[in-house]
């Protein structure tokens, strides 16, 4: 019973009797709620970490596996004109990768040929290696393949498809694609520019001519010598002894 000022009020004490147990339960909803929620982004968290540890987890196994590739060797087969002359076009097999490749194996279709030479008469076919035990970084393997204005009077096929096979890291089995094609040298044009191969050329030409510099019977080299000034002595004595005789016999006349 409340009392107001001494006055007991019976009207209120049954509206405050049913509002106190209504008010505690408020409370305990209230706490119930704060606990779940908590629970919730609790639960949130949790995931949300596990999440970020996922993902870095995936990018340092993406990061690895990126280095691994990025040390793996690459290898390729090319044509490249020759250092002697542009004429001649090379086959080449090059390690570009920072690691060693291992195993390395070609296959072609068709098979590069080259025109015939020393007075063949039918084609034949480059030799390339069976395999290559190992290729080191920036290692290559090279060949000639043909002369361009040999192979221009021949029917030999221009495309040539195929693959490098080889081992990388760990001896994961690699393969790069192989395309050559010969007709990009058909209509090319280039300046000659003299080297280093050319002066020793010439050199062997040289030699070549100088090993039949033989004195004989038969012919060959010999050396001669003259003294000019004495020569020139010889002729100046016998033009004024001719001209000593010449007034002589114009004086007895």
């Amino acid at each position: 019973m409340l009392q107001n000022g001494g006055v007991t009020s019976p009207t209120l004490t049954p509206i405050v009797d049913t509002l106190l147990p209504t008010a505690s339960s408020v409370t305990d909803w209230l706490g119930a709620g704060a606990a779940v929620l908590t629970l919730v982004v609790a639960v949130f968290a949790l995931l949300y970490a596990r999440g970020q540890v996922a993902e870095a987890k995936a990018a340092r196994a993406q990061a690895a596996a990126l280095d691994v590739e990025r040390a793996q060797p690459y290898v390729v087969m090319f044509t490249e004109p020759s250092a002697a002359t542009p004429l001649l076009i090379d086959l080449v097999i090059r390690n570009y990768g920072q690691t060693s490749a291992t195993d390395v194996t070609i296959t072609l279709d068709p098979w590069p040929q080259h025109s015939p030479d020393d007075g063949k008469t039918e084609c034949e076919d480059v030799a390339l290696p069976d395999r290559i035990p190992v290729l080191a970084p920036g290692q290559e393997w090279r060949t000639s393949w043909d002369h361009a204005r040999a192979r221009s009077s021949t029917d030999l096929p221009d495309h040539h498809r195929g693959a490098v096979s080889y081992r990388g890291i760990d001896g994961a089995q690699r393969e790069s694609p192989v395309a050559l094609d010969w007709s990009l040298y058909r209509t090319r044009r280039w300046a000659t520019v003299r080297s280093v191969h050319d002066g020793a050329q010439a050199l062997r030409e040289m030699r070549r001519i100088m090993e039949k510099w033989t004195d004989s019977p038969r012919g060959g080299l010999a050396a001669f010598t003259r003294d000019g000034d004495a020569a020139d002595a010889r002729k100046r004595e016998q033009f004024e002894a001719w001209k000593a005789s010449q007034s002589e016999t114009t004086d007895g006349a």
